[in-house]
């Protein structure tokens, strides 16, 4: 009666085994997806911090110069 059970156990693991394997791996492959876009962002943001960060050393040691090259920009957009 084990072997029967065991055996019964056997095949429905190698009958199931294949369609949770590829379950678990798109639940990874999505959460791996999300994780990439949302480093994405974060590095952008990074980028626009390091910008104002820039410029507000620039206004820091150059005032003067730095209300000219405000107003350039200003108005050229």
């Amino acid at each position: 009666m084990l072997g029967k059970l065991s055996d019964e156990n056997s095949e429905e693991f190698v009958s199931t085994a294949p369609r949770h394997f590829k379950s678990k791996l798109e639940e990874a492959l999505t959460a791996k997806q999300e994780f990439e876009a949302k480093v994405s962002t974060l590095d952008e943001k990074v980028k626009q911090y390091e910008a104002e960060i820039a410029e507000l050393r620039l206004r820091v040691r150059f005032p003067s110069l730095a209300n000219v090259l405000f107003h350039l920009t200003s108005s050229a957009e």
